[in-house]
């Protein structure tokens, strides 16, 4: 076993990152290892950078994590690791720090104050040994302990807070208490919900697809991003495009009590977590036995191509080859004949003339096919009239 010599280059004490471990939760150790202040130690150790007005665990630079590893004698891969970057290839074909990337929860920083939930825990897992916050907190689709076999918390359940242990000083005690008031999150299990077995099964299984990079549809090896993106995708759908109507129907399929505020939330990822757990148990139940459980799910419910690829920037070619040979309807173009019979007869009626009057008697939400179109009507509405 190789001893390291503090020569100047290493810190006093350089703590490695535990199993597992957020790059936050990894500095936030150091510092208290060496008896200083949060943002005392990391203004000495990265000169004067400012690290906690942001997401330092989504907004990191190389150069940031090229002094931990000289300061600790950690490689660069390891320390890659803490950062959710890593992820990248994995769940996600491209991180953004700067905007939101899919499954990536927010904290939402503002003035060095986490105001989302963004990131979870378990309370039994920060009671063992020393505590420290995970980096799969940080994941939307991860929602229990698989160890623990419970549902995780994303807040204080005495103060409904979020987690902001890098606001905690020294003398508060270990970084697992609540920053508002001061409760240990580690003695919060009787708050835990026990996970369905399920679920468990469900989360074992997305997590094994995201650590092996790929996954096995119809007999074919697809790369985890790219699954892991149509799963995005549907997931969305549930929460936003589908009806009331088509979701509350969800219940004959999936067995699943439904919920009616799903609508509320403009992200999946801001969702709480029994939401979340429901519906990654909802799309799952869609995408076994691809395709014919999702095909004849769509078909009985009239979700055709142009919802289920609605703000899809690249659809992967397994799940778009599915939809365009099985739930793609063309969109029906009605006649100028037609068109012009509705304007005719919301005239006699004496009736406003409106593009949404029009689609309500065609039964449609759009009547022109485009600029021309609308010009095309228009003229021949004119020569209609100078012919009378």
């Amino acid at each position: 076993m190789k001893i390291l010599k503090y020569t100047g280059q290493y810190l006093p004490i350089h703590l490695k990152p535990l199993p597992g471990e957020l790059l936050s939760s990894w500095i936030t150790r150091l510092s208290r290892a060496h008896g200083m202040l949060l943002h005392t130690f990391t203004a000495i150790i990265f000169n004067r950078i400012s690290l906690w007005n942001r997401d330092i665990d989504n907004s990191v630079d190389d150069s940031i994590l090229a002094i931990l590893c000289q300061k600790t004698g950690v490689s660069f891969r390891r320390a890659f690791k803490t950062t959710l970057k890593s992820f990248e290839g994995k769940i996600f074909e491209c991180h953004h720090s700067k905007r939101t990337t899919p499954w990536i929860m927010s904290v939402d920083v503002y003035h060095r104050l986490r105001l989302k939930f963004g990131l979870q825990f378990c309370p039994k897992c920060l009671s063992e040994q020393e505590p420290y916050f995970r980096r799969k907190w940080r994941l939307a689709f991860v929602t229990l302990c698989e160890k623990h076999k419970k549902l995780l918390l994303d807040r204080c359940p005495y103060c409904m807070k979020p987690v902001n242990f890098h606001r905690l000083n020294l003398r508060d005690g270990p970084i697992s208490l609540c920053f508002s008031c001061r409760k240990n999150l580690a003695h919060t299990e009787k708050f835990q919900e026990d996970a369905d077995i399920r679920d468990i099964a469900v989360q074992k299984e997305l997590k094994k697809i995201m650590h092996r990079g790929w996954v096995q549809i119809i007999n074919r090896p697809i790369y985890s991003h790219l699954y892991f993106s149509v799963y995005h995708q549907l997931c969305r759908l549930v929460v936003h495009a589908f009806s009331k109507n088509k979701w509350l129907e969800l219940k004959d399929f999936t067995g699943k009590a439904q919920d009616n505020d799903f609508w509320s939330y403009k992200y999946f990822e801001d969702m709480p977590i029994f939401k979340r757990n429901m519906i990654i148990s909802i799309v799952n139940w869609m995408l076994e036995a691809w395709p014919n459980r999702f095909i004849r799910f769509c078909s009985e419910n009239k979700v055709y191509r142009s919802l289920l690829n609605k703000d899809f920037e690249i659809a992967p070619f397994w799940y778009i080859s599915v939809i365009n040979e099985f739930l793609y309807r063309p969109d029906y173009h009605f006649s100028d004949r037609e068109v012009l019979s509705a304007i005719g007869y919301l005239k006699n009626s004496n009736r406003r003339i409106s593009e949404k009057l029009i689609g309500k008697l065609l039964g449609t939400y759009a009547v022109f096919k485009n600029k021309e179109h609308i010009k095309r009507i228009h003229m021949q509405c004119s020569n209609t009239s100078s012919d009378k």
